[in-house]
């Protein structure tokens, strides 16, 4: 199958080739995205049954050799499996060769997908899915000077962060610039807005020998995110094969951590009880500075209660979950836009990641060793 993987309101996504194991060879893995007019491939094996729950194994090739971990791939993966097993919903535990971790998906075929500041109601496309993954540990470092700024002259910026060739004397890049992995490393580059993303130019022969230079998968570059927590990026990986990825979830994943754990200003905390006051930072939370409950006289006597639960009704128009959104809009530079939505479960001291998107399957393939 050829899966659209995080797409957009149902359409773009990045075409993403899924097969099940077979004799292949390595080579003959790497030679299938090109054949299939797709950036990756994902080979899926099923290994049983782990935690209680369906288990596979994933393996992922560009064209350039395998991966550790891709997370456009998995969300592939997920949605043709939540396909194949039928139900509304599907949960399974996946595995590279590194690690083991879960995904969850919902088949949204018969409903419309909604996601966070949505403006319209298109239903999906027919067969669309919904998944979401675990993306691991995710570790983060301070970009060093050196690399930093080799990495910006291949973007197309002078030492200054400024786009070479324009009068424009404002910087492009902000501050906060951090190398992140959950697999491999790549520099996260932040810009000050969309309209400068998209005007970055790289030298995509001077950015591979660069992040060879420096050990990184390549750079994702990505606009400051707006008051609702939805940025643009662009992530370049011309060493493995990808001068411009489609879509990239562990990117992705990897600026939620990265948000969450440096100032926690550009992240939107899900508020379903009061509306986000303006003024206030990125990531907005119930208001409870000023809430006092006295409890020193409060005696509540159980012993003759009696709750009957036949006519319960649960106003959960108020109800507040602590959970924090990154919406991150990519692909447009290649006429594909797609979205990756990464959560962040704010009440666990670890702040665990959650990052996945909408796919469909786009076509049927018919590949044999």
């Amino acid at each position: 199958m050829v899966v659209d993987a995080c797409q957009r309101q149902g359409r773009g996504g990045s075409p993403t080739a899924v097969l099940d194991e077979a004799s292949y060879t390595d080579e003959e893995r790497c030679r299938i995205p090109a054949e299939l007019g797709t950036s990756h491939a994902v080979f899926i094996r099923a290994t049983g049954v782990e935690r209680g729950r369906p288990s596979y194994s994933l393996r992922f090739f560009t064209t350039e050799g395998e991966l550790p971990a891709c997370g456009h791939g998995t969300v592939a993966a997920l949605a043709l499996l939540a396909i194949r097993n039928g139900g509304s919903t599907f949960h399974a535990v996946l595995s590279t060769k590194s690690r083991t971790f879960e995904g969850w998906a919902i088949r949204t075929r018969d409903s419309s997908v909604d996601t966070p500041h949505r403006t319209d109601h298109r239903p999906p496309q027919p067969g669309s899915v919904t998944a979401r993954f675990d993306p691991g540990p995710i570790t983060l470092r301070a970009a060093h000077a050196s690399e930093l700024k080799a990495i910006t002259t291949s973007l197309g910026l002078d030492g200054e962060g400024r786009l070479r060739g324009r009068r424009q004397a404002s910087e492009v890049v902000a501050s906060n610039a951090c190398v992140a992995s959950n697999g491999r490393p790549r520099l996260l580059l932040p810009v000050r807005s969309r309209a400068a993303l998209a005007n970055l130019s790289p030298d995509f022969d001077l950015l591979r020998a660069t992040c060879d230079r420096y050990g990184l998968l390549g750079c994702y570059a990505y606009s400051i995110p707006d008051r609702h927590g939805r940025a643009a990026a662009r992530m370049f990986a011309p060493s493995i094969g990808v001068p411009e990825d489609i879509a990239n979830a562990n990117s992705t994943a990897c600026l939620a951590a990265h948000l969450t754990r440096s100032d926690t200003t550009h992240l939107t905390r899900s508020d379903t009880a009061r509306p986000k006051r303006p003024g206030t930072n990125h990531l907005t939370r119930p208001d409870t500075s000023h809430l006092t409950v006295d409890t020193s006289h409060l005696t509540v006597d159980t012993s003759h209660l009696t709750v009957d639960t036949s006519h319960l009704i649960v106003d959960t128009s108020h109800l507040i979950v602590d959970t924090s959104h990154l919406i991150v809009d990519m692909g447009e530079h290649l006429g594909n836009p797609s979205t990756i939505t990464a959560t962040i479960d704010a009440t666990h001291p670890d702040h665990p990641v959650r990052v996945g998107g909408q796919a469909t399957i786009a076509r049927t393939v018919l590949h044999h060793p």
